[in-house]
């Protein structure tokens, strides 16, 4: 006679060729099913100020609130678009990692550059995931 805790895979088993399922749908644990899981939850940033002036051959920098909600408590990858010319921009962190909410924005601005008041985008992804952008108005002193 067959004991009842070494018996489930065999039922299992048959119970999947009766019903048509994969074998994989059926066992107990942590098996893989080759589909990786659906995160829900959010991901917002904020700006602290939301606007910076930096003169000519100078640097600032602005702080960055990262906030997830939901599901999600993973790693946040920044990214930055609409940076002019003869600026360069960098994150104090990027991902900012599970568990960190800030991280700062710094922006350095070539000699002799003058650059009018633009908006630079941010957005923060992670685990397919995307916040709305945040606009950093920027501009040369």
């Amino acid at each position: 006679m067959v004991s009842a805790t070494h018996s489930r895979p065999f039922v299992r088993a048959i119970a999947a060729l009766i019903l048509g399922l994969p074998l994989a749908s059926c066992s107990s644990g942590t098996a893989s099913t080759g589909v990786d899981p659906v995160v829900t939850g959010t991901i917002a940033l904020t700006l602290l100020p939301g606007s910076l002036g930096v003169a000519a051959g100078g640097t600032g920098s602005v702080g960055l609130s990262v906030s997830r909600g939901g599901e999600f408590s993973g790693p946040v990858t920044l990214t930055a678009s609409g940076v002019p010319a003869g600026v360069s921009l960098s994150f104090g962190s990027s991902p900012v990692a599970s568990g960190a909410f800030s991280t700062s924005v710094n922006v350095s601005v070539a000699a002799g550059a003058v650059i009018p008041s633009t908006a630079i985008s941010i957005v923060g992804t992670g685990s397919g995931l995307s916040s709305p952008a945040v606009t950093l108005t920027f501009r040369t002193l």
